[in-house]
């Protein structure tokens, strides 16, 4: 199952001060949702997945478009922290209920959580923690797949906060953690990180060219969060692959129980 990344013509708002997409060339590495490439494509299971927060919807894709894709199955993974209107929602509930009455996929959902108390100072472009907690309980609502995305676990937040987050979504029963990559020519690397925390390099493979990003990996604090997790007897992922592989498993035994 392959990952299709699209980007679109309109940069992220978000204005995150820990974003290294900003550094990256994210026309050239991902190119724009195409559905005649994919029609011609080998690859029988896709996840549409969109480089940027709400860049699905700038592009503005027709429902017709996706379900074009036909004799494939279609996840279409969305993670965000802007809000999502009432005509967008219905927008991925119709796209939802279209794929699973086909039987050949579904629509997720995740809301995406760095901190709980510094969102003015980090993230000056998004939305506010409780939008975020309301977003994430009107999706699930709805009957659409949703998690909530700890990502990226920034070094210089308490393990105290993760874990207020973690309560603050109870109604949650999946969570994806993650690591910070850095640019270490950035405004935040110099205030934030440079002479506090260890940056190491790792291999990304799941970009259409592996290349090597500057990495911080919190090994204790997210170990941490991982018993945290189990301990709610919620699941944790490392990708974001990972979680739809479980909700295609979940799906299946729906199927069956059926």
């Amino acid at each position: 199952m392959k990952r299709k990344f699209f980007s679109g013509n309109v940069p992220c708002g978000a204005s995150c001060s820990y974003c290294f997409a900003k550094w990256q060339n994210v026309e050239s590495k991902h190119p724009i949702f195409a559905v005649e490439k994919l029609i011609k494509s080998d690859d029988d299971s896709v996840i549409i997945y969109p480089c940027c927060d709400s860049e699905f919807f700038e592009q503005s894709i027709p429902l017709k478009d996706i379900l074009k894709l036909k004799n494939r199955f279609i996840y279409v993974s969305i993670s965000t922290k802007q809000m999502i209107n009432t005509n967008q929602l219905n927008y991925l509930k119709l796209l939802d209920n279209e794929l699973k009455r086909e039987n050949r996929g579904f629509v997720k959902l995740s809301v995406s959580f760095s901190n709980k108390y510094y969102i003015d100072r980090l993230e000056k472009g998004t939305t506010t923690y409780r939008q975020r907690v309301n977003l994430l309980e009107q999706v699930q609502n709805m009957g659409i797949y949703t998690s909530a995305i700890i990502k990226p676990i920034l070094p210089f937040i308490t393990l105290t906060e993760y874990k207020e987050i973690i309560d603050d979504l109870a109604f949650i029963k999946k969570f994806v953690l993650g690591d910070l990559y850095v640019d270490i020519n950035s405004r935040f690397y110099k205030e934030y990180i440079e002479g506090k925390y260890d940056v190491s390099i790792r291999k990304v493979a799941w970009l259409n060219e592996p290349e090597y990003w500057n990495v911080i990996e919190d090994v204790e604090k997210k170990r941490q969060l991982y018993e945290y997790i189990e301990k709610k007897s919620c699941e944790y992922f490392e990708s974001d692959n990972n979680l739809i592989l479980s909700y295609i498993h979940k799906k299946m035994g729906d199927f069956i129980d059926e």
